[in-house]
């Protein structure tokens, strides 16, 4: 299968385009390399919501699906650049969907199980959406072009965590693992609210599954997460394994409180997760042990991201 990969030099998408390689995928990259990184194999270095690129892109590649990685992620960013984050997001989007329905291609996008919110109980695909923040407007509204594709499926991913060469220090558990190799004490507000999480290998997994099984995944919403904690289990976990201490801190900025029922997904497709909360004091291992390596080699991207 011939695929584009926008966002592809990213966090999650320098995992997930070698990956698809391995497994037989031609895959080529679209991304604006917003901060200089370096990718592997055929990549476009450019904007996905550039409209010109889109059919200059097309003429030289005909893909069979477009996986949508393309995004500012995360509130801080969103927040501090709202235009371009509306402009990736949602602009990018819908000239991706335009495009697959021009010339018969999948559209695979990759939203965020942030747009529940606040849920009392599990949220299941068609539980309400309360998208709080710039972060999550952005995403619902990037699932509304998505909806306009003709063959689309949409992955609504739990905060991811696992090495990455294009690493991020700032998504939760990445963050808090970077925080007690630093010897920082990790400061935990709202301590009760839950939160979902996805290993990027289970991510990764998750995308394969839906190229591998069309006929089971198309026009549908699915929630993919290996575990839901609350984030005062998630750092008692941490400091035990990190032997650090962490602070319930207040900070009334972020009232996110949501866990997902992942059912849906496993049921449609067979899937199974290779990362869940039994085996979470493992990974936080291996986390710490690629950010010690990242320490020692003095790497470019074992500081937080500036932005």
């Amino acid at each position: 299968m011939k695929a584009i990969v926008t966002g592809g030099a990213g966090y999650l998408g320098s995992v997930l385009v070698p990956y698809l390689r391995d497994v037989g995928h031609e895959v080529v990259v679209m991304d604006a390399l917003r901060y200089n990184q370096s990718v592997d194999g055929i990549t476009y270095p450019c904007d996905s919501a550039d409209p010109f690129k889109w059919g200059n892109f097309w003429k030289n590649w005909r893909p069979d699906v477009v996986i949508n990685l393309a995004a500012l992620v995360g509130e801080p960013l969103c927040e501090k650049y709202p235009e371009e984050a509306y402009r990736t997001n949602v602009d990018g989007t819908r000239l991706a969907a335009e495009w697959c329905n021009r010339h018969g291609a999948k559209l695979l996008q990759i939203s965020t199980c942030s747009n529940y919110g606040v849920s009392e109980s599990l949220a299941t695909e068609e539980s309400p959406l309360k998208p709080l923040g710039v972060y999550a407007e952005t995403k619902v509204a990037s699932e509304e072009e998505t909806k306009k594709a003709l063959n689309a499926t949409i992955l609504r991913l739990g905060t991811l965590y696992g090495p990455s060469p294009r690493m991020r220090w700032d998504t939760m558990i990445n963050e808090w693992v970077y925080d007690y190799l630093r010897n920082a004490t990790l400061d935990v507000y709202n301590p009760e609210a839950y939160r979902p999480f996805l290993h990027i290998e289970d991510a990764c997994k998750a995308i394969q599954t839906v190229l591998d099984q069309p006929e089971k995944t198309n026009k549908q919403i699915f929630n993919v997460a290996g575990l839901n904690i609350t984030k005062l289990d998630l750092a008692s976990t941490i400091t035990s394994v990190g032997e650090c201490n962490y602070d319930i801190v207040e900070r009334a900025s972020d009232s996110r409180d949501y866990q997902v029922d992942t059912a849906k997904f496993s049921g449609a497709t067979g899937f199974s997760y290779l990362h869940t909360l039994e085996n979470l004091e493992e990974d936080l291992e291996e986390i710490h042990l690629f950010a010690l390596v990242r320490k020692t080699n003095n790497a470019a991207d074992f500081v937080m991201p500036h932005d």
